[in-house]
């Protein structure tokens, strides 16, 4: 279950969310490590997220259809099983990133880093890949259907 306090900074907007996580990082708290940034199961569907530091999220099982996460920083996520149903990630970075079951239908994925990113079971149903970058990725048991992989760079 989602962090209330997390979610409720990150739907104030990604200038305010990168700056109370910049201020974190000053701060050296210990106690609040990248990996504890706790949005599972958030339903941010249509969320503008534009931009977001959200590397090292715990975005597991959450609703991001429709948001549009274009150059924000995924690096590290876990976003196993989540929903980015018809959602903008354009020229965002998933480096690293657990992807494992997600649904990728119809999103925009034109010049994103999946590079290392583990995507087995992930569902890319008609997804624009052009010029995404899959370098090293584990894309076994990945579903692509109606996708130009002739796109895709691996």
């Amino acid at each position: 279950m989602a962090n209330l306090d997390h979610l409720a900074l990150l739907q104030e907007g990604a200038e305010s969310w990168n700056r109370w996580r910049e201020n974190e990082r000053a701060m050296d708290h210990h106690w609040l490590p990248d990996w504890e940034i706790d949005l599972c199961e958030a339903d941010l569907s249509g969320s503008v997220l534009s931009g977001a530091d959200l590397r090292g999220a715990k975005l597991f099982r959450a609703n991001l259809n429709s948001a549009d996460l274009s150059s924000t920083d995924l690096t590290d996520a876990d976003l196993v099983g989540t929903s980015l149903l018809d959602a903008n990630c354009n020229g965002a970075r998933f480096v690293q990133a657990s992807l494992e079951g997600a649904c990728l239908r119809d999103a925009d994925f034109g010049n994103a880093n999946l590079g290392m990113a583990k995507l087995g079971g992930a569902q890319l149903i008609r997804t624009s890949v052009t010029g995404t970058k899959f370098t090293g990725s584990t894309i076994g048991h990945t579903i692509f259907a109606n996708v130009d992989l002739r796109l895709l760079g691996i």
